[in-house]
């Protein structure tokens, strides 16, 4: 009988702690300044991206008694991430500034302004890669960079980069209907870092107007494909399975998915989040690795943040989000208030 008691009395105190949470999340806000990811997912904001981080310590002091709202939550998430990034002891690889150019697009910070100024540094060793379009959008390239490469045969595959340079100037320089037809067949590996690439160059392509309805390629089944790939919560996930759970999320997302599993993986995400801010194990001996998995979890979590705040109200909260590790040295677990399931 005691057990029982006790069970219905925690489940009491939790319904509880939901309700006042929940309560605190659709509040709306007076005026109260820049909207920043602490405050991004109130009702009644009118967001202009990209929104700052804010201040780590405001959004530690505001989870100091065990209850985040999830703007609070995820201003921890960025503003842990950015710090481990931007102290990165190794020189970052080329195309770091890839990733955090598209961060910046949404959520920003000095942390991220320094480790992108970095980065950029190291890719303007290369001035002719098509794919600095990412971060400047009026830099040209010639079509011999980037659709006149060599679509390989039924067994054959190419770099990536490739694929995503002649989406990027394919208003420029065409998309050909082969490329389409490689990224269909060829380049897909059953929901893998290729099929999540392939997404992305069509949702790139068809963005710059050079692809027409979706029905026309195969963006849909590349997204069953990845959906299917991907597992709700990783188990003690090495730092390769992290970067690949992260990223068929956010090519996903980029996409235009909606689906109530993108909630599941976002929260997975979040709790994989080392206290020190990075992504993937201490032990992992390739230190390239742990920070491209951080750049592109950062970068999913960005993008689950811009989802959010433009379905809020449109589906019913569910759920709650958790940090890892308590930032504050001694403090309880830290819990996010009730985000939307999504739509199936």
């Amino acid at each position: 009988m005691r057990r029982r008691g006790s069970r219905r009395a925690s489940a009491i105190a939790a319904a509880a702690c939901c309700l006042i949470v929940i309560a605190a999340c659709d509040r709306e806000p007076a005026d109260q300044g820049p909207v920043t990811v602490s405050t991004v997912l109130r009702r009644g904001v009118e967001v202009q991206w990209p929104v700052a981080i804010g201040p780590v310590v405001a959004a530690e002091q505001a989870c100091k008694e065990g209850y985040c709202l999830p703007g609070d939550a995820l201003a921890l998430t960025f503003g842990r991430a950015a710090r481990w990034i931007v102290q990165f002891s190794d020189e970052p690889r080329p195309d770091a500034a890839i990733g955090l150019s598209q961060i910046q697009r949404l959520v920003d910070n000095d942390d991220l302004r320094r480790a992108s100024d970095a980065a950029r540094a190291v890719s303007d060793r290369s001035p002719d890669d098509p794919q600095r379009r990412l971060w400047l959008p009026d830099f040209r390239s010639a079509a011999e960079h980037t659709s006149r490469w060599t679509i390989p045969g039924a067994a054959g595959r190419v770099d990536s980069s490739l694929v995503i340079s002649e989406a990027l100037h394919c208003s420029e320089n065409g998309w050909r209907a082969e490329t389409t037809a490689y990224v269909c067949g060829a380049m897909r590996d059953g929901g893998g870092g290729e099929t999540a690439r392939g997404l992305w160059a069509l949702t790139i392509a068809r963005a710059n107007g050079c692809l027409g309805d979706p029905a026309s390629d195969c963006a849909g089944e590349l997204q069953k494909e990845l959906a299917k790939a991907q597992p709700a919560k990783l188990e003690a996930p090495a730092v390769l399975d992290i970067d690949l759970y992260a990223e068929r999320m956010l090519m996903l997302l980029l996409s235009g998915y909606d689906n109530a599993g993108l909630h599941a993986w976002g929260r997975s995400l979040v709790a994989l989040q080392l206290a020190d801010g990075s992504w993937g194990t201490i032990a992992d001996e390739e230190p390239h690795r742990r920070y491209r998995a951080t750049v592109v979890s950062t970068w999913a979590l960005a993008e689950w943040l811009r989802y959010l705040a433009e379905h809020r109200g449109e589906v019913p909260l569910l759920g709650a989000l958790k940090l890892q590790a308590p930032p504050l040295a001694g403090g309880p677990a830290f819990w996010g208030c009730a985000l939307p399931t999504g739509r199936e």
